[in-house]
């Protein structure tokens, strides 16, 4: 028997300046969940903008991240990664994970 709770990896490419918009469907229900999100520096670890994210419907498992095309336009060119936590209650688990380009 084995238990495997990495995170999915979801890989996200953008142009700067553009808006960001992605449903994320976890076919769970995410009633009670609370989320949170960032972009991180391949190079640094450090945070570098957060994820807005939107419950779009928590009894159907579907969220959405996004960036202004503000926030897109303030990054410089290249790669990052990004993480997508949620916690409920006490536990705290990354849910998603992925390379970020910044085109």
């Amino acid at each position: 028997m084995s238990y495997d709770q990495t995170p999915g990896n979801l890989p996200i490419s953008f142009v700067r300046g553009d808006s960001l918009s992605a449903l994320v469907d976890f076919s769970i229900d995410l009633t009670g969940y609370s989320f949170t999100g960032t972009l991180v520096s391949v190079v640094t670890g450090a945070d570098v903008v957060p994820l807005t994210i939107a419950v779009v419907s928590a009894a159907n498992g579907q969220v959405n991240v996004s960036l202004t095309a503000q926030q897109t336009a303030a990054l410089a060119r290249g790669t990052y990664r990004w993480k997508f936590v949620w916690t409920q209650g006490l536990a705290v688990r990354t849910a998603l994970t992925g390379f970020v380009e910044a085109l």
